[in-house]
């Protein structure tokens, strides 16, 4: 990206504006976004004084205490930024959180109980159950699912998506929602098989 680093945010204690910060020396630059909170960022491209990055957005502030009355309102926005001018569009027509982009320009997240790729395939897991965070792998996606009693880490095929996991992992004991990580290839081999039943695609 140059020398801007990869991590603008909204600041919504100042109305909503997205600041990026250049990493070599904290230097700031900011402008006001029409669209308002931004939960999560993906990707952040930068070419010259372009820059393009999706997010997650809210038309209004929320306490973080409340979220959960609050995600089914948050909007996959494509926000291009030049100059003075930003230019926002919205890119999947339906709730989104959690973010990710491929190199190759794929976007997935998740909409509701379904782990989605923005324009193509979808995959859902149960009603008993829920997802977490999708993070990128090379050409695999690995998600948290919680049930009751159990959590799973399920592995995908992102171009296959819709033909449910690859591979998944019991894990020892119930894991918290709020649990991130980010995954080395190394281990993706040992993870295949035994994931029948857990859902469909779409």
């Amino acid at each position: 990206m140059g020398a801007w680093g990869r991590c603008p945010q909204v600041d919504a204690r100042r109305d909503h504006e997205l600041v990026a910060v250049r990493r070599s020396d904290g230097a700031q630059r900011a402008v006001r976004v029409p669209l308002g909170f931004c939960t999560h960022h993906g990707l952040a491209r930068l070419a010259g004084s372009r820059m393009e990055l999706i997010s997650v957005m809210y038309g209004r502030t929320f306490p973080f205490d409340d979220i959960a009355s609050a995600m089914h309102e948050g909007r996959l926005v494509r926000t291009t930024w030049e100059g003075g001018d930003v230019q926002q569009e919205v890119v999947y027509d339906g709730a989104f959180e959690f973010p990710c982009e491929a190199a190759d320009g794929a976007v997935y997240g998740l909409s509701g109980r379904s782990l989605v790729e923005v324009g193509g395939q979808t995959w859902s897991c149960s009603e008993s159950a829920v997802m977490g965070e999708p993070v990128l792998c090379g050409d695999f996606l690995a998600v948290e699912m919680f049930a009751v009693t159990e959590s799973l880490l399920l592995i995908f095929d992102r171009h296959a998506l819709g033909q449910g996991p690859v591979g998944c992992v019991m894990l020892p004991g119930p894991a918290p929602m709020t649990l991130h990580g980010t995954f080395s290839p190394s281990y993706l081999p040992a993870l295949t098989g035994g994931c029948d039943g857990l859902g469909g695609g779409g």
